[in-house]
């Protein structure tokens, strides 16, 4: 694995999601241009991405759009050594352009952008809606199999992760080797995802890896000084969005969510940026029900096994769990919550009364460090090697 020089001259973030690009991409590339004044700024996309939508995106802060097709001469006309590569997630074009970029000599790190399952269970339907996009995780996935000799391996790797989702083969895959395909650093929200990238990404032990705390909270720990409102927030998923979940599947979910919401108290339900609102058309009929874009802190919280949920876990906040079949849910959000579905009278009691505080002992920091200083400063002194 090769360490950052602190010398770049270029640095391209991979990213399929233009909202994403607004939210994480050109925050954290303002403050890397603001250490390294000449450094030139690049968003790759791939074909199904709205290019248009993206170039205005990046307008205003001198960032330029690199499509896919143009990647091999870009590199053939640069310093390796002054080309820094970023992603944030592993979806297969990432991985097959961390692939290519290594091949070639550049520096490459993945970026926590929210909390990861060991496996995603899919609708293979959903996965593959968008025929566009299809076809070209269709091409990465063939083009990453065939450019590495270790073809076996990773077809098992790349069908385990998101549909297998089989124990067998990832016991098979932790005796061999997919550095090919892996980032040479790993920046992570707490110390337990560096843990969990060997267990299920099959980094090495000795893998480079910096904590940078949870950016939500640091986003929002203003907020989450004050006293919370007493009322329930439930965090909203992109099931549907994503291909977890089947639209009718997803409002039968949401029949079973309202089954446990009290008349007694206020409800919000915080949507994810990419959040279809349609889908909560049914939930709006209760009238003590509100549909929410900024995060809410209230006294208790209501979901699944999205990140947004540990943030509001605190001393004055608790948590309720609504399991969800064939979906995992991390062990620390069971160790988190006051609550679950599994018992659904105590999960219907715990959001009707005030909450009271628990004396269950938590390891937030260790998932999701709530740290004081920006992470995306974190990662610049990082690359900047301060």
């Amino acid at each position: 694995m090769k360490n950052f020089s602190g010398a770049y001259k270029s640095c391209i973030v991979h990213e399929v999601t233009p909202s994403n690009i607004g939210r994480y991409v050109l925050p954290l590339l303002k403050k890397l241009k603001s250490r390294l004044s000449d450094l030139e700024c690049y968003v790759q996309i791939e074909p199904f991405v709205n290019e248009e939508e993206v170039i205005s995106i990046c307008s205003n802060e001198n960032v330029k759009v690199l499509r896919s097709n143009e990647v091999h001469g870009f590199i053939s006309n640069q310093n390796v050594q002054e080309v820094l590569f970023l992603t944030y997630s592993y979806r297969i074009p990432d991985l097959y352009w961390t692939s290519i970029y290594r091949l070639h000599g550049v520096m490459t790190a993945q970026i926590q952008h929210g909390m990861y399952m060991k496996y995603l269970s899919r609708d293979v339907a959903g996965f593959t809606s968008n025929l566009e996009r299809k076809l070209v995780y269709l091409k990465r996935f063939v083009q990453l199999i065939l450019a590495n000799s270790n073809r076996l391996r990773l077809m098992g790797f790349l069908l385990n992760k998101d549909f297998l989702n089989s124990e067998n083969i990832r016991k098979w895959l932790l005796k061999g080797d997919l550095s090919n395909i892996q980032s040479d650093h790993l920046f992570v929200w707490g110390e337990y995802w560096a843990d969990w990238f060997t267990m299920y990404h099959y980094y090495p032990e000795n893998r480079e890896f910096s904590v940078i705390g949870n950016p939500d909270y640091f986003s929002h720990r203003n907020l989450l000084q004050e006293d919370p409102e007493d009322a329930i927030t439930y965090i909203c998923q992109t099931l549907v969005e994503d291909g977890r979940m089947t639209k009718k599947e997803h409002d039968s979910l949401m029949g079973r969510v309202s089954s446990f919401l009290p008349d007694s108290r206020k409800v919000y339900f915080k949507l994810h940026p990419r959040s279809d609102r349609s889908l909560y058309d049914g939930v709006l009929k209760n009238s003590n029900v509100t549909l929410r874009t900024d995060f809410p802190y209230t006294s208790h919280y209501l979901g699944h096994y999205s990140s947004m949920l540990i943030l509001g876990v605190s001393e004055k906040s608790g948590l309720g769990l609504i399991e969800i079949d064939q979906h995992e849910v991390p062990e620390f959000f069971e160790q988190l919550a006051e609550a679950n579905s599994g018992d659904p009278e105590k999960l219907k009691v715990f959001l009707k009364e005030p909450y009271k505080g628990t004396k269950k002992p938590r390891k937030i920091d260790y998932f999701f460090l709530r740290g004081t200083k920006d992470p995306d400063f974190v990662i610049v002194d990082k690359i900047m090697k301060k």
